[in-house]
């Protein structure tokens, strides 16, 4: 192959897309009704991943993370219909 390959990496380190990521994760706590405050929800995603944020909704809602393929990521699994929990 000829030419010069480059890879960027973009989130973070050229670009804060923080903002967007924790606005995202935020309206998915609201719509599954699990209270935390937009600078939790900043400092979990900063200090470990999205995926702690992710993890901790589904602890807080019932939902298990489900099995994946590889290279994919890992849905929510509903849990049976019934009032929301509380925290």
């Amino acid at each position: 192959m000829s030419g010069k390959t480059f890879i960027w990496d973009l989130d973070g380190t050229l670009l804060d897309s923080y903002g967007v990521i924790v606005s995202s994760l935020r309206q998915t706590l609201k719509e599954l009704n699990v209270p935390m405050e937009e600078d939790e929800i900043r400092r979990r995603a900063t200090a470990g991943s999205v995926s702690d944020v992710v993890n901790y909704a589904a602890a807080a809602t019932g939902r298990a993370r489900s099995a994946s393929p590889a290279g994919t990521t890992p849905a929510l699994q509903s849990r049976p219909a019934g009032p929301p929990r509380t925290a």
